[in-house]
């Protein structure tokens, strides 16, 4: 007989290594499978769990409903199990890779928790949640109760944490269930840095001991090919001596050899080990300025600093990077000027607030006009989604399943931010349904003429310079996802931004593709030819001023193919810029504006005529995008039970037609964005063309 309900886990033993871990965040449990050997009533049971990011949606959403049963009590953070005084409150649980993956509680304090902290009479923390293990009902006392394999907890088919418990939800400990989760404080790497190390903790010592633990290309492919050629060496000289066992000059060439081999080895991993840790000390120094900057920015707005003292702006900023945990609670305890602050305004009791999100999302729901539900999103939701927060949307049983609308909207939203290639052209995107190979008119604009003064007649108005641009509509294209019953059934996973960036990504690919097709030489007769070894800047200033001549100033764009973005990338005055003043350059991928071009690496760009790039004005390229008309209307009621509806962007105007239906034998739901596409050349004089070799 096995236990159906949840079993519930507190402090036990494991083997591992413990890391430094500050603030008013604590690792509840560490990420990947563990074996773990808690009390289970009389017994004790080996069980094997697994911690991954769904882990941290779990809690969220046990630490809601939990609150929310037992209101207005919480669940918090006890000491030793005894579920007496509370040291911090849980707000609510993330998952990060940094400074190790696993889950981390985000906490509120109690004065009583943080001297137990920071006085160090507390090391670590230890979880209290239930599983799914498969145990058996009533086990005897003393009984060391194991998990056959293939069962749920064994380490064939490990458990998941279902639950927290209440109300002590976990607890300060000295002997914590998962030895690898990171211990509440540090001890070295705490240390201020007075010796002149690194903000983020190493000393000079240390960081010069790291420094030599480093090792150049050169010498780690030395090392390597030391260590192939040793251990084949140590393998020829074993088989002689065992050929001719007696023979004590081969007996004696094994032992350094081996020595030897073992010394290159572990200078390999001195230096792997080195690296990792350099990595991991420059993301905490980039996360500790990105924390002080922050808490810098607010006490300025709050009036605690004054905008024009930078002075004094560097020295907070240095004493939060050096140590946040003492020196961030006393800038945010300085008090700021009364005439900054913002004050609630009140009447007659009523306080004037946010609109709550289940409010929106009913006026979201409730408009049927697809304009105005996208002005909705852009004015209410979108920020919401931003900042993690989460919405309810299944809310009463009166929002109906809103889930996939907010992705599709999140989708479209995300693709004018990250597909910057995009804004470059001419755009004519609406919510007016189209057909296949329809043919729509887009116009673009031209620059008009400037005029004189005339004293007879004036200021006479200018012609305005209005091209029409025929565009065919080629392309009837769609992105589905698909999530099971559970998957669907509640909040705690944030769907919109686990698919939004994805489907995002589809269409912005599609329509940059689609878009590239009518970059031919038949279409934009100007061309400038460089072979790729030849290609640097000059060449790029040469484009430009080749399109500025024909009156293109603004707006320009470039597109290259892989090899020849990589050749500019490396352009020695770009180089030079990286290495004095800009260091994103090497950080990121991301090229500078170069003569007024923004430059986008593009691999789909067409590959014949011997095409490398282009460059060219917002007119030169027109991408037009309509829906399909909606199938349902063929069979009036007859839609199978699915929704159809028109999901348009604020910024953009691009829109899809949406359409959300189920299966009920496999218990899946599916959302559909379908959407139409087509493109056109714009201006010819607006694009110029880069070969490696001239059009015939």
């Amino acid at each position: 007989m096995t236990r159906t309900e949840p079993f519930l886990i507190r402090a036990a033993r494991q083997i591992g290594a413990e890391l430094p871990n500050n603030g008013n965040r604590v690792m509840f449990a560490p990420g990947g499978i563990h074996t773990l050997t808690p009390a289970f009533g009389p017994a004790v049971v080996e069980v094997t769990i697994k911690i991954d990011s769904a882990t941290a949606n779990v809690l969220n959403a046990s630490l809601a409903q939990v609150n929310a049963a037992n209101a207005p009590q919480r669940a918090f953070f006890d000491k030793n199990h005894e579920g007496k005084e509370a040291m911090a409150w849980p707000i609510r649980f993330e998952w990060s890779e940094l400074p190790e993956p696993g889950v981390y509680a985000v906490v509120e304090w109690t004065d009583l928790g943080r001297q137990y902290v920071t006085g160090k009479v507390m090391r670590a923390f230890s979880g209290s949640f239930f599983t799914d293990a498969d145990l058996p009902k009533k086990p005897r006392a003393g009984q060391v109760v194991t998990i056959a394999a293939g069962k749920r907890g064994s380490a064939t088919n490990p458990a998941r944490m279902v639950g927290l418990a209440f109300p002590d939800a976990g607890t300060l400990t000295n002997d914590p269930a998962f030895r690898k989760i990171l211990p509440l404080w540090a001890s070295a790497r705490a240390a201020r840095n007075t010796g002149g190390g690194s903000a983020a903790g190493l000393s000079s010592t240390q960081q010069q001991n790291l420094n030599t633990m480093k090792l150049t290309a050169e010498q780690k492919a030395a090392l390597q090919a030391s260590i192939q050629t040793l251990e084949q060496d140590i393998v020829a000289l074993r088989a002689q001596h065992q050929a001719n066992p007696n023979d004590a000059a081969i007996a004696e060439q094994i032992g350094p050899k081996e020595t030897e081999l073992d010394s290159a080895k572990a200078k390999i991993a001195a230096h792997d080990l080195a690296v990792k840790n350099e990595g991991l000390e420059t993301a905490l120094l980039a996360q500790r300025t990105r924390d002080a900057e922050t808490a810098i920015t607010a006490a300025i707005t709050r009036g605690a600093i004054a905008p024009k003292d930078t002075e004094l702006q560097e020295t907070w900023k240095k004493m939060l990077i050096e140590d946040p945990a003492k020196n961030t609670p006393l800038l945010n305890a300085m008090r700021g000027s009364p005439a900054l602050q913002q004050p609630r305004i009140t009447l007659s009791g009523i306080s004037v607030q946010r609109e709550d999100s289940v409010t929106v999302l009913k006026a979201y729901n409730a408009e049927r006009d697809p304009n105005k539900k996208a002005a909705i999103y852009a004015r209410e939701l979108s920020e919401r989604i931003t900042k993690g927060e989460d919405l309810p949307i299944h809310a009463a049983n009166t929002l109906g399943t809103l889930s996939g609308e907010i992705v599709a909207q999140r989708a479209l939203e995300l693709l004018t931010l990250e597909e910057p290639m995009l804004n470059m052209f001419s755009t004519d995107f609406s919510d007016e349904s189209a057909k296949l190979n329809q043919q729509i008119t887009s116009r673009i604009v031209g620059i008009p003429t400037a005029g004189s003064y005339d004293v007879d007649n004036g200021y006479a108005s200018q012609n305005q310079v209005m091209t029409d641009v025929p565009v065919t509509i080629t392309a009837h294209r769609f992105t589905q996802a698909e999530f099971g019953a559970n998957e669907i059934a509640g909040t705690s996973r944030r769907l919109f931004d686990e698919i939004a960036p994805a489907q995002a990504d589809a269409i912005g690919a599609d329509a940059i593709s689609i878009a590239l097709a009518v970059i031919t030489a038949a279409n934009f007769t100007n061309e400038t030819v460089q072979a790729e070894v030849d290609f640097d800047r000059a060449t790029v200033i040469s484009m430009g001023g080749a399109l500025r001549d024909r009156g293109v100033r603004r707006n320009r764009f470039l597109l290259l193919t892989g090899a020849y973005y990589d050749k500019l990338f490396n352009d020695q005055a770009i180089v030079t810029l990286a290495g004095n003043q800009r260091a994103d350059l090497i950080t990121n991928d991301e090229m500078i504006p170069i003569h007024n071009f923004n430059v986008f690496r593009a691999p789909t760009l067409p590959a014949t005529g011997n095409l490398k790039g282009f460059g060219g004005g917002k007119s030169s390229v027109v991408v037009a995008g309509r829906v399909p008309s909606d199938y349902a209307n063929a069979l009036p009621g007859a839609t199978g039970g699915g929704t159809s509806q028109i999901i348009t962007n604020a910024k953009s105007g691009l829109s899809v037609h949406l359409v959300q239906f189920v299966d009920h034998k496999l218990g899946k739901a599916y959302s559909r964005m379908a959407y139409m596409l087509g493109a056109a050349k714009g201006q010819t004089a607006a694009g110029q063309r880069l070969v490696s070799v001239a059009t015939a």
